[in-house]
């Protein structure tokens, strides 16, 4: 989940945050806010619904998604499959063996017409073949920091914020796969930073 280009004051901080996300999927982590039982009434429950409901119409989005452009292929399912990186290059008509391998491993992102290809060899739907690209540049792109960029690009280039935040993270993950080693977020957000001057210019 990250914020759009609302700005609506501080809810709670950040590292509230993100304890609060990884306890929606870890049962070993706490909430930071009353749950459960200790929160429900006949009085509090509505409210809280109706302003959960609400907050999340016009400020999140659940990025990045199952999908063409923002997903990649599970490796263990593609294993289990019994697909191969060789297998991927022949079905996919892929020139490069790199390339291909890159599908397989999960380190680049599959197109529409490749997923389709895969989904009806394999006969695996989307959510058994697919999983959101994770990366240093996709963890830095949820950051509010970089709203304002992902607004700029997408009025410069006449896109919906979504399809301005997948190009580029595109752009930012190529310049990832061929960066040396280091201090992982300073560069990520160097290698966005850089996608963002150059698409600008373009």
């Amino acid at each position: 989940m990250h914020l759009l280009d609302r700005r609506i004051g501080n809810l709670c901080s950040e590292s509230a945050a993100l304890r609060l996300e990884r306890s929606a999927f870890d049962d070993d982590v706490d909430s930071p806010f009353e749950m459960g039982a200790e929160m429900e009434s006949d009085d509090t429950t509505p409210f809280i619904d109706f302003l959960l409901s609400s907050f999340r119409k016009f400020c999140f989005d659940s990025w990045p998604s199952v999908t063409a452009g923002e997903a990649v292929f599970k490796t263990e399912a593609l294993m289990e499959a019994e697909m191969t990186a060789k297998k991927i290059r022949e079905n996919l008509n892929i020139p490069e063996r790199g390339d291909a391998a890159d599908l397989y491993r999960g380190d680049a992102l599959p197109t529409s017409a490749q997923i389709s290809v895969m989904r009806e060899i394999t006969g695996l739907t989307d959510s058994q073949l697919l999983r959101p690209v994770s990366s240093e540049v996709v963890t830095e792109l949820m950051q509010p920091t970089h709203r304002d960029k992902i607004v700029s690009l997408a009025e410069r280039r006449a896109l919906k914020q979504r399809d301005a935040r997948n190009l580029l993270m595109q752009n930012a993950l190529i310049a990832a796969r061929s960066s040396k080693a280091g201090d992982e977020r300073q560069a990520a957000q160097n290698r966005i930073n850089e996608a963002f001057s150059r698409l600008m210019q373009e």
